[in-house]
């Protein structure tokens, strides 16, 4: 997992600094700090040509695919490529459109990430599914999904809440003006508590051997 481990660690040193870039550079930036770090915007915006921002994505790719087989690796149905891809691709694409809806407010921004939200979560609660059986085997995925409608079941709503908080309520009512543009920046912070509860999830709900109390 070394290689694995540095990957991680230079796209999450190049994702910060890109983070940095891209609030320096915002328009959104109040005025009175865009004053004291004008040096700065006007060196940084000459650093803005398209193949900086396609190598800071695909460092980003590169990233997140180290990511999904390490897990995809272990073998567990809940971790497999087809279940795990589609997360953390997810999670960086959320995070990317509320970071691109913030610095650059549209309509366009905002319908995108609620596409993509509904999108993410209807993935996610995918699994749910496989609890109604009544066959006598208990399948990985239907321990997973057992464990999230059961002890798992606040913290699976959590999820949902903020899923559809931030990803989807908050894109529709600042895009109709029944809340004011000021509300765009609540859109990352929530999102990213969500994709953490969703993270949590992915962690604790995998399916061990067998589960007590239950057939294997």
């Amino acid at each position: 997992l070394s290689r694995e481990a540095m990957i991680l660690g230079a796209a999450a040193g190049t994702a910060v600094l890109s983070v940095l870039w891209m609030a320096a550079t915002s328009p959104m930036l109040p005025t009175f700090l865009a004053e004291r770090i004008l040096p700065l915007r006007t060196a940084l915006a000459v650093l803005s040509p398209p193949f900086l921002v396609g190598g800071l994505m695909g460092i980003a790719l590169l990233s997140v695919t180290a990511q999904i087989m390490v897990y995809a690796d272990t073998g567990r149905a809940f971790w497999s490529l087809r279940c795990t891809a589609p997360r953390f691709v997810g999670t960086v694409l959320l995070l990317m459109l509320a970071m691109a809806w913030w610095l650059r407010p549209g309509s366009v921004a905002g319908v995108l990430l609620a596409v993509a939200s509904v999108l993410k979560l209807a993935v996610e609660i995918a699994v749910l599914k496989h609890a109604d059986s009544d066959a006598e085997r208990w399948t990985a995925l239907r321990r997973t999904a057992a464990l999230q409608r059961g002890p798992l079941r606040p913290l699976l709503l959590l999820r949902l809440f903020l899923g559809l908080l931030a990803g989807l309520a908050l894109p529709f009512a600042v895009g109709t003006g029944a809340l004011p543009p000021q509300w765009i920046a609540a859109a990352l912070p929530l999102l990213l508590l969500g994709e953490l509860a969703e993270r949590a999830l992915f962690f604790t709900s995998v399916s061990p051997d067998r589960m007590p109390g239950h057939p294997a």
